[in-house]
C-alpha cells in the first residue's frame, strides 16, 4: 500500500541535465543557426469511461503478468552505469537483477492495468507487490477476470493518502554545473534534458524537459546553451547554442509541466540516458542507459532518474496520475498531472530522466528533499514527475505535445521463415510491446502485427500468397515515426506433410508402442536392452532389424508388466539379452527365460565389446559398418536407423583413441568389411581411428556436422534419398529413438534427432527432398513439444 505522505510539503524548485542525450557538436555546423519554430494544439489522450457492469471481454493476445526470476536477468544486470547500480543498491535496497525484475513486471503490469481497463473493466486500483500484480476491483466476475491475466484481485478500492494540504513549488534555482543554462531576470538558470526524441512531421531533433523551466521569462525568448564541464567535477562554463524553445511548446499548468526544445544543427540526439549530477561526470561519461520504450506507472513500481545534481537515485511509486496544484516563481498555483514517489530531488534536478528498466516514465517536476538524499533525516520527503503516457486520459507529455515523438531505439526483429503451408511468419522483437508495432511486406503487400508483452508476434500468410516463392520484409515501428532497420528474405512452402505421434507414459510404453507399430503380428525375435542407459542398445537397434524383430527396454532389475505383456503377444522365438547383468540382471533374465525359454545373453567385458559381440551374433557379413563414439548417444542415434536400413551393423569405438583397435579391425576383417562409415566429427571419434580404419584397406566416409542435430542430417542424407515417412526422436535423451531406431531400419526411414521445441531448418529441407508424406514423433509431449508437432522451424 502507498505510504501516507507529510503535509505540508515545501518542494524547491532545481534545474539540472538528466541525461547525457546530446553527442558531441558536429565540425562543420554552425552552433548559432536554430530549426525554426513550430506551433502545436495539445490534443489530450481520450478514452471513453467505462461502465460498471459492462460486460468485459479481453483479447486473445491480451497482456499476462508471468515469473520474473531475478537470475535470469545477470546479463543486462552486468550492462548496467555503475552509478546506476550503486542507486539502485542504496536506496532500493535491492540487486541490480532484482531491480531489473521488477523493472520488467512493472512494465507489463501497466500494459495489463491499461488493457483491463480498455476492456470496460472498472480497475478502482492497482500496485505492484515485489513481481506480482495487485488490482481491485468492485466484484468476483472482474476479479476472475483479472487473475485469468496472471494478476491477484482485491475486492473494493485501496486506501489512498491524505494530500488534502500538499504544496508544490516548480523545481528551479539559481544554480551552477553540469547541464543546459540560459539568461532569464539578470540570473542563470540549469535544466535539463530530459527525454530527446523529434518533431513527427518532418526529421527535426528535439528535447523535452520541465516547461517551467522556461517560465521565467518566457515572453522575452531564450537560447539554451550547452553548459560545460571539461571533466568530472570541473568549473562549468557557458558553450555554445544547443537549441531554443519552440513557440507554443511549452506548458506549464492546465495539467501539463513540459517544453519541447528544438536542437540546433551542430548538435545531434541519441535515445540514451546517462550520468550527470553532482560533478561526477561530465557530458558523455559513463555508460548510458538506451530508451526502449515508454511505460505508464503503477504504485510500487521502482523507478530511477538521472538528474544534474543528484545523478542517478532510484525509489518507488506512491501515487499515480493525480491533479495538484504546483507553484510557480511568483506564487501562482499552476494546476499539473503527477505521479509521487520517494525518489530524491534536489534543486538543480528539474526534468530529470524518470527510467523504469529502459522504458521512459517521467520529467522531473518538484520535490522537498532539502540538502542532500538522506532518506534517515528525511523519510517523509517525495518528488514528483510529470509522465511521459497515461492510459486513463490523464495529461502526459504525449497529450501536451502531440507533435513530439520520443526517441526509442527499435530493435530489427528476428524472424523464422516459414516453412510449410500454413505457416505464419513469426518472431520476437526485443523489448517490444503493445506500443510497438512488427511490419512486414509480402511481395509489396503490407502487414502490422503488435507484438505480445514478451516480444512475440505472428503473421499468418494469406491463402494468395503461399503458393510459389515470395519475398517478404520484416521492420518495426515504435510511435509513429521510429523504425528499426528492415531485414529482407524469401520463402517457397512446402506441402505441409501429416504428424503423427507415438507417445507413452514411460520409456518402457514408448517403446512397447513402437513395437505394436514395427510388429503388428509376430516376431521371430525380441532383443531387450536396459531402458537406463544407452551404450548396448545403441548397437542392438540395426541387429534387431536385421534378425526381425524390435527392441524392448526394460529395467535392471524388473520386468514390467507392459514388456511382458508386448512379449506375449509378439510370440517370439527368441529373446536377445544385450548386456551384462549390471544392465539386465540374472532375474529378469530369468524371467524372460520363463517367457521364452530360447533366451540369450550377449555381453562383454564393456560397452566397444559388447557392441562387438552384437555384431558378430547378428550379421555374418557386413561389407558396411558404421562407426560411432561409445561415450556418447546422438550420433549413434541417427547412424543406427540409417545403418538398420542397410543391414550394416553400427560398431562403438573408443573415440579419443588414437587408433582403432584390434578387435575391432579384426571383426571388420572377419566380415568381410570395405567400407565404414564414421557418425560423427573429430571430437567424437579421432583422426587415428579413421587414419587406421584407411590403412586396413577400408574405404572412409567421414559423416559430420557442427552439432548433433547437423551430424543427424549429415548421416541421413547420405543414407536416403526418397522417404514416405520421417522420423523424429529428441536429441537430448536416448530411449525413444532407440526403440524407434528398429521402426525406421525396418520401414527404410530416416530418424533425425530434433531439440525440444523446434525443427532444424536442414531437416525440413530434407523432409521437402525426400518428398515425406508423413512425419512420425517419438516420445510424448514432454519429449517434443508443440513446436515439433507443428513442425515449427528453429530460428537458427
Amino acid at each position: 500500500m502507498p505510504r501516507p505522505v507529510r503535509s505540508p510539503l515545501a518542494l524547491l524548485a532545481a534545474a539540472l541535465v538528466a541525461g547525457t542525450l546530446l553527442v558531441a557538436p558536429a565540425a562543420t555546423a554552425s552552433a548559432d543557426t536554430l530549426p525554426p519554430p513550430t506551433t502545436s494544439t495539445p490534443a489530450p489522450d481520450a478514452r471513453p469511461d467505462a461502465e460498471a457492469g459492462d460486460t468485459v471481454e479481453l483479447p486473445a493476445d491480451a497482456p499476462t503478468m508471468s515469473a520474473y526470476d531475478a537470475a535470469s536477468y545477470s546479463a543486462e544486470a552486468a550492462e548496467l552505469p555503475d552509478e546506476l547500480t550503486e542507486a539502485v543498491q542504496r536506496d532500493l535496497g535491492e540487486t541490480p537483477e532484482e531491480y531489473l525484475a521488477r523493472s520488467n513486471a512493472a512494465a507489463d503490469a501497466s500494459d495489463v492495468v491499461d488493457a483491463l481497463t480498455a476492456s470496460g473493466l472498472e480497475v478502482l486500483g492497482s500496485r505492484l507487490d515485489g513481481t506480482s500484480l495487485v488490482v481491485n476491483v468492485a466484484d468476483e466476475e472482474a476479479a476472475a477476470t483479472v487473475e485469468s491475466l496472471g494478476a491477484t484481485a482485491e475486492l473494493g478500492a485501496p486506501a489512498e493518502p491524505d494530500l488534502s494540504e500538499l504544496k508544490l513549488d516548480a523545481l528551479a534555482d539559481i544554480v551552477g554545473g553540469q547541464g543546459f543554462q540560459f539568461l532569464a531576470q539578470g540570473y542563470t538558470y540549469v535544466c535539463s534534458v530530459g527525454f530527446t526524441g523529434r518533431f513527427k512531421a518532418y526529421p527535426q531533433p528535439q528535447f523535452v524537459t520541465s516547461g517551467h523551466c522556461i517560465e521565467p521569462d518566457h515572453a522575452a525568448g531564450t537560447y539554451y546553451y550547452e553548459s560545460k564541464q571539461s571533466s568530472a567535477g570541473g568549473t562549468p562554463s557557458r558553450g555554445s547554442i544547443i537549441g531554443a524553445p519552440i513557440a507554443d511548446q511549452y506548458k506549464f499548468g492546465g495539467g501539463a509541466d513540459v517544453g519541447a526544445v528544438g536542437v540546433s544543427p551542430a548538435w545531434g540526439t541519441r535515445p540514451v540516458v546517462s550520468t550527470w549530477g553532482g560533478g561526477a561526470g561530465a557530458l558523455g561519461d559513463g555508460t548510458p542507459v538506451t530508451v526502449k520504450d515508454a511505460t505508464t506507472g503503477i504504485v510500487g513500481s521502482p523507478v530511477c532518474k538521472s538528474g544534474r545534481t543528484t545523478g542517478w537515485t532510484c525509489g518507488s511509486i506512491l501515487v499515480v496520475n493525480e491533479s495538484y496544484p504546483v507553484y510557480n516563481h511568483a506564487g501562482t498555483p499552476q494546476y499539473v498531472n503527477l505521479t509521487l514517489t520517494d525518489v530524491c530531488m534536489l534543486p538543480g534536478d528539474s526534468g530529470a530522466s524518470a527510467l523504469i528498466g529502459n522504458s521512459a516514465f517521467g520529467l522531473g517536476t518538484a520535490g522537498d528533499w532539502v540538502g542532500n538524499c538522506n532518506r534517515g533525516s528525511q523519510p517523509n520527503a517525495i518528488s514528483a514527475f510529470f509522465p511521459l503516457i497515461t492510459s486513463n486520459g490523464s495529461p502526459s507529455v504525449a497529450s501536451a505535445l502531440p507533435t513530439w515523438e520520443l526517441g526509442v531505439q527499435v530493435a530489427t526483429p528476428t524472424y523464422v521463415r516459414p516453412s510449410f503451408v500454413g505457416d505464419s511468419i513469426r518472431g520476437t522483437l526485443a523489448y517490444g510491446g503493445p506500443r510497438h508495432r512488427v511490419l512486414v511486406t509480402i511481395d509489396g503487400n503490407s502487414f502490422s502485427v503488435t507484438p505480445d508483452s514478451k516480444g512475440a508476434w505472428s503473421l499468418p500468410i494469406p491463402s494468395n500468397l503461399q503458393s510459389g516463392r515470395h519475398s517478404f520484409t520484416v521492420g518495426a515501428k515504435w510511435g509513429d515515426v521510429t523504425y528499426s532497420p528492415v531485414v529482407s528474405d524469401s520463402y517457397q512452402l512446402l506441402p505441409r506433410p501429416a504428424v503423427e505421434r507415438i507417445g507413452g507414459a514411460t520409456r518402457y510404453d514408448v517403446a512397447a508402442t513402437i513395437s505394436k507399430r514395427a510388429y503388428p503380428g509376430t516376431a521371430k525375435v525380441v532383443f531387450v536392452a536396459a531402458g537406463s542407459n544407452y551404450p548396448d542398445a545403441l548397437s542392438a537397434a540395426p541387429a534387431a532389424v536385421k534378425l526381425g524383430g524390435p527392441l524392448l527396454l526394460t529395467p535392471t532389475d524388473q520386468l514390467l508388466p507392459v514388456v511382458a505383456a508386448e512379449i506375449a503377444r509378439l510370440k517370439p522365438q527368441k529373446i536377445v539379452v544385450v548386456g551384462g547383468r549390471f544392465a539386465v540382471n540374472d532375474a529378469v533374465l530369468g524371467q524372460l527365460k520363463a517367457l521364452v525359454a530360447d533366451t540369450t545373453r550377449i555381453d562383454g567385458d564393456d560397452r566397444f565389446a559388447v557392441s562387438r559381440a552384437v555384431a558378430d551374433y547378428a550379421f555374418p557379413t557386413a561389407p558396411l559398418a558404421y562407426a560411432a563414439t561409445g561415450a556418447n548417444f546422438p550420433d549413434a542415434l541417427s547412424a543406427g536407423p540409417a545403418a538398420g536400413s542397410k543391414g550394416a551393423p553400427i560398431v562403438l569405438v573408443d573415440g579419443r583413441a588414437a587408433t582403432a583397435d584390434q578387435p575391432t579391425l579384426q571383426l571388420f576383417a572377419a566380415k568381410g568389411t570395405t567400407k565404414a562409415a564414421i557418425a560423427g566429427g573429430v571430437y567424437s571419434v579421432s583422426t587415428g581411428i579413421e587414419a587406421s580404419l584407411k590403412g586396413a584397406g577400408l574405404t572412409v566416409q567421414r559423416l559430420q556436422g557442427d552439432d548433433r542435430f547437423a551430424t543427424s542430417q549429415v548421416v541421413n542424407r547420405s543414407a536416403f534419398t526418397t522417404s514416405g515417412t520421417v522420423y523424429l526422436a529428441t536429441g537430448y535423451n536416448f530411449p525413444d529413438a532407440l526403440a524407434g531406431g528398429v521402426l525406421a531400419g525396418l520401414t527404410k526411414a530416416p530418424l533425425y534427432i530434433v531439440p525440444r521445441d523446434c525443427v532444424p531448418r536442414g531437416v525440413i529441407a530434407d523432409i521437402g527432398a525426400l518428398k515425406a508424406t508423413k512425419v512420425v514423433l517419438l516420445g510424448g509431449a514432454d519429449t517434443l513439444g508443440a513446436g515439433v508437432a507443428g513442425l515449427t522451424a528453429c530460428a537458427s
